[in-house]
């Protein structure tokens, strides 16, 4: 499934786990340099199997272990339908396509 296609450059998820707080996703800003700027966001999206959608978003960031979380306390793996990242222009002009994110306990 594709939920965004764009020019932007994609994210790459280098770990993504679900734990007591919710969906942890951690990602390299440093390997997004010089392509995508600090005004740019990721936004990161969870489909619920009851059909809850958990969304969250921030700045890239800087570093090489940059983390993001959905937070919803006690959510448990086979509560998850999928997951999905993509990033986002500053002025909201821009999007990048949209990756599909495993989660692992």
């Amino acid at each position: 499934m594709l939920l965004t296609k764009g020019s932007l450059t994609t994210v790459t998820i280098t770990k993504a786990t679900i734990d007591a707080e919710g969906i942890t996703l951690s990602y390299n800003a440093h390997a997004l340099i010089p392509e995508l700027f600090s005004t740019h966001e990721i936004i990161a999206c969870a489909l619920l199997k009851d059909d809850e959608l958990l969304t969250a978003g921030q700045f890239i960031g800087i570093g090489t272990n940059v983390t993001l979380k959905l937070k919803y306390p006690d959510l448990q793996s086979e509560q998850v339908a999928c997951c999905y990242v993509f990033v986002r222009s500053g002025d909201g002009g821009k999007v990048s396509n949209s990756v599909w994110v495993e989660l692992t306990n």
